[in-house]
Parts: C-alpha cells; sequence; structure tokens
C-alpha cells in the first residue's frame, strides 16, 4: 500500500507543479504581451485562470486519504471489478530512455481510475492488490474490455466462502 501511496504523492505532486508552472506562463504572458498583443494577452489569462483553477482543484486533493483510488481501497474495495497494468517505453532513435507504468482501476459503476507508477513496481503492487480484492478480475485482455463495456459486474470473480 506504502508504494501506492508514494506513487499518488507523487502524481499528486506534479499535477501541483504542472498546475503553478502554467499560471506562472500566463501571469508572463499577460505581463510581456499586455501592450503589443490583445490574443497573447487573452492567452495569458486564460492560462494563468487554469493553471489557477487546477492547482486549488489539485490541492484539495492532497490528504491521501481524500484520494479518489485510496478511498476506494479502503471504503468501498467491492466497486473495483478490474485492475490492470500498462508499461510504457519510450525509446527515442531506437534507445530504451524510460519506462512508466499505469495502473488502471475499473469500477463497477463504468468509470476508470489510474495512477502512474515506476515499471519496476508494478508486479509488487499487482500482488497486493489481488489479495486485497479477490472478487475482482487482474490483467488485460481484449476480452475483459469488451465485457467491461457491456457490463462491468461480468469482470467480478466469485469468491469461496
Amino acid at each position: 500500500m506504502r508504494i501506492l501511496e508514494q506513487a499518488i504523492t507523487w502524481e499528486l505532486r506534479l499535477q501541483v507543479f504542472m498546475a503553478l508552472a502554467l499560471a506562472a506562463s500566463g501571469c508572463i504572458l499577460c505581463y510581456v504581451f499586455f501592450q503589443e498583443s490583445v490574443l497573447l494577452t487573452i492567452l495569458g489569462l486564460v492560462a494563468a485562470t487554469i493553471g489557477t483553477r487546477q492547482f486549488f482543484k489539485t490541492n484539495q486533493e492532497l490528504r491521501l486519504s481524500d484520494h479518489p483510488i485510496l478511498h476506494t481501497l479502503k471504503e468501498e474495495p467491492h466497486r473495483i471489478v478490474w485492475v490492470y497494468a500498462i508499461v510504457t517505453q519510450r525509446s527515442p532513435f531506437g534507445f530504451a530512455f524510460m519506462r512508466q507504468g499505469t495502473m488502471f482501476f475499473k469500477l463497477s459503476d463504468g468509470d476508470a481510475l489510474s495512477v502512474l507508477m515506476p515499471s519496476g513496481k508494478l508486479k509488487l503492487v499487482s500482488r497486493f492488490l489481488n489479495r486485497l480484492l479477490p472478487h475482482a478480475a487482474f490483467g488485460y485482455s481484449t476480452d475483459r474490455e469488451q465485457l467491461f463495456e457491456v457490463n462491468p459486474e461480468q469482470l467480478r470473480r466469485r469468491v469461496n466462502e
């Protein structure tokens, strides 16, 4: 659980940083082009507004207990019907540069939650979640994706009682 919490914390910090960068660049655009270009000033205002709004929205989620993934895992684990991970490898000019993993949580109401994490930690987190969520299907396949599109409840595994 700690690895998942660390990944969520890192993702939230990245979102806060990007929101602040967008707001700051919008303010700089407004300041630099205020008298020269109405279009760039308006673009700067829009960027500053969106960045500030995103900053406050993300700032509300900074408490880990309020994050949708952790809340669902702790309070409503029965809502999760399917968990899978995808590894993305960036290879510019054929050189393996970066591997990043994304863990997806598909819910019984058709919603999806996801979190970025190091690709080396995906197996460990997946094993932990497999014990925590015995009713959920694990692993990606096109058949499971089609079942999820039709009726997410079809992915729920039967647990021996």
